[in-house]
């Protein structure tokens, strides 16, 4: 598989136009502050249907002051991930037991990681290599991936009306975190910060993981362990 690496800005603007108009996972206000949209420019995005001129003007700004650095973004992923990280891949293909597809993923300057749930498309944010842990930019790009193929997973062996989206969400963030925790050493047992509502379910997953006998059977059991005790969001 390949990561094809790219930036648009009126993408992102739609995507912060869309997470900031809703809870996502937290809520606005939380959001606002984790991607750093001004207070007054969130506020918008909930009042208006389409993308907040405010937001669209915020953004352009930072495409245009950092429009060398992307550049520079841009290349480093794309050399990267099509060299050193071939094996971070082939690990998680191997674990997961599956093919992953060519991703296109859009290099975001405001956003941080966002996966899609049917297809092969995601954002990181492109300045996550500069961070002092040089690991932060791998796992971030793993995440989503990981992510992204778990909802597939669950959503081709239980349809909605029998796993609800939330279920979905929470087993794919649990999952992402334990194969993470295997790749790149994460401490699994140290959870969630932002999602903390996961956290009691990660002794009971960890065990499913350890103990499985294939992925879809961590999967099995991990969908009727959250189906008898539901997340509450």
């Amino acid at each position: 598989m390949k990561f094809l690496f790219y930036c648009d800005e009126n993408e992102e603007a739609a995507v912060l136009q869309e997470m900031l108009s809703k809870w996502s996972g937290v809520s606005v206000e939380s959001r606002a502050k984790q991607y750093g949209i001004p207070a007054d420019v969130a506020a918008l995005c909930g009042r208006e249907k389409d993308v907040s001129q405010r937001l669209k003007d915020f953004l352009h700004e930072k495409y245009v002051l950092y429009a060398a650095e992307l550049e520079l973004s841009l290349k480093f992923h794309t050399r990267f991930w099509d060299n050193d990280g071939r094996c971070y891949v082939e690990t998680a293909e191997k674990i997961m037991q599956i093919c992953f597809p060519d991703y296109k993923v859009r290099l975001s300057v405001q956003l941080g990681g966002i996966s899609d749930w049917n297809g092969a498309n995601m954002a990181v944010n492109a300045f996550c290599y500069l961070y002092a842990d040089k690991s932060e930019h791998i796992r971030i790009v793993l995440w989503e991936t990981i992510l992204s193929q778990t909802f597939q997973i669950i959503r081709r062996r239980y349809p909605a009306e029998i796993v609800c989206d939330k279920t979905v969400w929470g087993i794919s963030e649990l999952t992402a975190l334990l194969i993470l925790g295997e790749i790149l050493g994460l401490n699994v047992d140290a959870g969630f910060g932002d999602y903390v509502q996961l956290n009691p379910y990660i002794p009971a997953f960890k065990g499913f993981y350890l103990g499985r006998n294939d992925f879809e059977d961590y999967i099995d059991k991990t969908v009727q362990n959250m189906c008898q005790n539901p997340l509450c969001i």
